[in-house]
């Protein structure tokens, strides 16, 4: 039964990762975002990526339900094979669309230059700092859906089967409510420049990490921990996945974060809070409409 709840999850998990995905791809084309588009060009990688992993991860698992049927209900296993050619459908459309986002990405990337400059303008120092500050609300994003996906999955496949209590009590309050907290603050402080506020996620951030290696650590040695049982079995591989991911992201937000906490104070607030206007416009007559205007 954890082994089919496993398959379950791997399905759910990949089908909540594409509706991720357009609503980056919706949220970006309309606030022409050149930083998303970018990422949303990397987290389809990343999707490829995970549905070969979930092909092997799911045939793991069929395998350790076959192992626990009788004799007389093997014959039937073999519809199994219809849904492991999806798999591979999945993964070479994965391939080609991930692909042709990188081709869509670079011709967006050409076009949205011209919405940085006129909310911006053309000081190149604040045009730096803008970027810094794109680039940790795209990290911001994807922090949610990586930090909730491992906890989800966890709580699923390793907690709920052992029906411990304690480690639910303690996984839903460090790992995903902590997570989503610490996250809601980071976007508020660093629309309003809070400094206090950036500070407590850096902590929190910290905190988190450490969560995440331990958690890493008991993955792959469940004896260390006191456990009964193999709490994990085939879903080892899928839960370090993400593990590593949270942890990559973790250092590289917290990174980012602290680059964003250094420029505050230097104007970008005005920029993100001022109602467009056409002050300080210049006239574009006579200027080359093929000409970008890069946020780089």
């Amino acid at each position: 039964i954890k082994n089919a709840d496993a398959i379950v999850v791997y399905f759910a998990l990949y089908i909540a990762a594409q509706l991720f995905q357009v609503y980056l791809c919706l949220n970006a084309t309309y606030n022409k975002n050149t930083i998303q588009v970018i990422a949303l060009a990397v987290f389809n990688f990343c999707l490829f990526g995970y549905s070969i992993v979930q092909v092997f991860q799911r045939e793991k698992s069929i395998s350790a339900i076959v192992d626990l049927l009788p004799d007389s209900t093997i014959a039937e296993t073999s519809k199994l094979s219809l849904p492991k050619t999806f798999g591979y459908v999945v993964i070479s459309l994965a391939a080609v669309f991930a692909l042709a986002l990188i081709f869509q990405a670079y011709r967006l990337y050409q076009v949205y230059g011209w919405s940085v400059y006129k909310k911006i303008g053309a000081d190149m120092r604040m045009r730096r700092i803008y970027r810094s500050y794109q680039i940790f609300i795209v990290f911001l994003k994807v922090d949610v859906f990586f930090f909730v996906g491992f906890s989800v999955q966890y709580i699923v496949l390793v907690i709920i089967p052992s029906e411990s209590i304690v480690d639910l009590v303690i996984h839903v309050i460090v790992s995903l409510c902590i997570s989503i907290v610490l996250l809601s603050v980071a976007f508020i402080s660093v629309r309003r420049e809070h400094r206090v506020g950036m500070v407590v996620f850096l902590l929190g951030l910290l905190g988190l990490f450490i969560y995440f290696i331990i958690k890493l650590y008991q993955i792959h040695n469940p004896s260390s921990f006191l456990y009964n049982c193999e709490p994990f079995g085939s879903s080892r591989i899928v839960l370090s996945m993400f593990l590593v991911l949270d942890i990559l992201l973790d250092i590289v937000t917290g990174a980012v974060a602290y680059m964003t906490l250094k420029n505050f104070g230097n104007g970008l607030k005005f920029h993100l809070t001022k109602q467009p206007s056409s002050i300080g416009m210049v006239n574009l007559d006579g200027q080359d409409p093929n000409k970008r205007w890069s946020i780089i």
